[in-house]
């Protein structure tokens, strides 16, 4: 069905992943009101497959988990019941603003970090304004975490191709343009679809592709790496 379209209490909506910063593009299946399912658009030039975190979307919009308002703690750090009572925006905002700022007052805008979780989950969106709000607040910390992957990457590609100290980015594969594709440990069929489409074609193309495999010889139990 194209975008917009519906049948009966049905209708499907053409969107984007934002699980993470590969965007994928998407079609949310709708059914009475409620996401059901989610499935790859491809209709869209940079269709690819999902990986497992984007089929799961509907499970984490119903967790029983998720939380859908803000909450205040009524009862003291050490109580064995936090006392979680909800309470609006417009509070939750006023009570985070008038403790930044009773802080910056009382001991300098030093004294506060803004830190948020790595960029590949939902929240990436977030980030620059994150760093917008820590500069206009007068902080110079502004935290975020990583894989555990990543910094050794990001400072080996520094110290190799001379990268400036601030960016510290390996940067973005060339897969159209490698003669020679080298997999260490990842299958990308599984966890990377959005690399995964690019190499292939690559080895259509004539590209040669290595798959260093540390998990030794495969059984017939385990997964392949996806590729022709």
């Amino acid at each position: 069905m194209p975008e917009g379209s519906a049948r009966g209490n049905a209708r499907t909506v053409r969107t984007y992943c934002a699980q993470c910063y590969n965007n994928c593009p998407v079609v949310a299946h709708v059914e009475g009101g409620r996401l059901v399912r989610v499935s790859p658009d491809t209709d869209h030039p940079y269709h690819r497959l999902l990986c497992p975190k984007g089929v799961a979307g509907p499970e984490l919009v119903y967790s029983s988990d998720r939380l859908e308002h803000p909450l205040r703690r009524t009862n003291p750090k050490t109580s064995h019941d936090p006392g979680w009572k909800p309470i609006s925006w417009d509070e939750a905002l006023q009570t985070v603003a008038d403790r930044l700022l009773t802080i910056r007052e009382g001991h300098g805008p030093e004294a506060v970090a803004f830190t948020q979780s790595f960029v590949a989950t939902p929240l990436w969106e977030i980030q620059p304004y994150l760093r917008r709000l820590s500069n206009a607040f007068g902080s110079p910390n502004s935290v975020a975490t990583s894989h555990i992957c990543n910094w050794h990457r990001d400072f080996g590609s520094a110290f190799t191709y001379a990268q400036p100290r601030t960016e510290f980015s390996a940067g973005w594969p060339e897969f159209e343009q490698s003669g020679c594709i080298l997999i260490w440990g990842c299958n990308t069929h599984a966890t990377m679809p959005s690399l995964h489409g690019r190499i292939e074609r690559a080895v259509e193309r004539g590209a040669r592709l290595i798959a260093v495999d540390p998990a030794g010889p495969r059984s017939p139990n385990r997964p392949t790496s996806g590729f022709r």
